[in-house]
């Protein structure tokens, strides 16, 4: 609609819905009618088009555009007429996404969004939750969030530096030396525990074996006291932190004559070993040791009564 004023050709103001509330208009294909049909698919480009209601249509028909005599179901128009099969179809509009109103509760889906169109800033305080997270379990005060790449969203509540655990800590028992053969490298008989809380350490293999889950990296420390039956028998000794059947760390002592010349034994000694090391499920670790004595009586791992010979060990990371 149109105003002139002052009798003349002024300035025409238009009168109707502002073009600024109008931000997208569509141009639909045309339709075909055959005299037979009233229902019809609207397409865009020959591609199925759904318009947001029949109101957002302006069809128009041998020149005249319709109006209140069709309905829209889906991507498909129904006249409650016949076209004529020589009618023609001069064009459909579609006033539809871009027609600024505000939508119904809920009647705005996913696929309307576009990619990374949600930004910081239009996410609302307090909206993100743990369930929107997909945190992989529930977390307790003080605990922070920690990328596990095997858990639902990747993510999981931890304590803030680790547990440390598995711990474990074996010895030989009290009264209880172990005799073993001279320069031989033995295996220690760890058959007594102060601490194990995963139940990992057998102490009749005298094993720590990697528990399920409990992967990672591990400090390991050994420690035995070397002694003999005679006293000042002992030349040399040393201390061995096994993984899976093999040597992974030794400490060792050779004194005068170990390898040849004048031995000059002595009574007895204490070896520590300790090492960072990294461990799989089902990876294990022992001790061993190996003395060699002047030859005049039997090396042993002793007791002492204060378990002196031991092994022990706890997670890291």
């Amino acid at each position: 609609m149109y105003d002139h004023f002052d009798g003349g050709i002024g300035m025409s103001n238009y009168i109707g819905r502002g073009i600024d509330q109008i931000d997208n208009v569509s141009t639909l294909d045309n339709l075909s009618f055959n005299g037979s049909d009233a229902t019809f698919n609207l397409t865009q480009n020959s591609t199925a088009f759904t318009p947001v209601s029949a109101d957002a249509l302006q069809i128009q028909i041998d020149g005249i555009i319709q109006s209140g005599n069709y309905t829209v179901s889906g991507s498909t128009v129904t006249f409650d007429f016949t076209p004529s099969g020589s009618s023609v179809c001069n064009g459909i509009k579609h006033f539809g996404v871009g027609l600024i109103t505000t939508p119904t509760d809920g009647s705005v889906t996913a696929t309307k969004i576009g990619t990374d169109a949600v930004i910081q800033a239009k996410i609302g305080d307090e909206a993100v939750d743990e369930a929107r997270l997909q945190i992989s379990n529930a977390g307790t005060n003080g605990q922070f969030l920690s990328k596990q790449s095997g858990n639902t969203g990747g993510l999981t509540w931890a304590d803030a530096g680790g547990t440390n655990t598995p711990v474990f800590g074996a010895y030989l028992s009290d009264d209880s030396d172990q005799s073993i053969s001279d320069s031989t490298t033995t295996k220690i008989q760890f058959d007594a525990e102060r601490i194990d809380t995963a139940g990992a350490f057998d102490t009749t293999n005298y094993k720590f074996v990697v528990p399920s889950g409990q992967a990672g990296k591990y400090f390991i420390v050994c420690k035995v006291k070397c002694g003999s039956s005679q006293q000042n028998d002992i030349v040399g000794a040393y201390v061995h932190i096994y993984k899976n059947g093999a040597t992974y760390h030794s400490v060792g002592y050779t004194g005068a004559g170990f390898i040849s010349g004048t031995k000059y034994p002595i009574l007895g000694m204490g070896l520590l070993c300790s090492t960072v090391i990294d461990l799989a499920v089902g990876d294990y670790i022992e001790g061993y040791g190996y003395i060699k004595t002047n030859g005049s009586g039997t090396p042993k791992f002793q007791e002492g009564n204060d378990q002196s010979t031991w092994i022990e060990g706890f997670k890291l990371l």
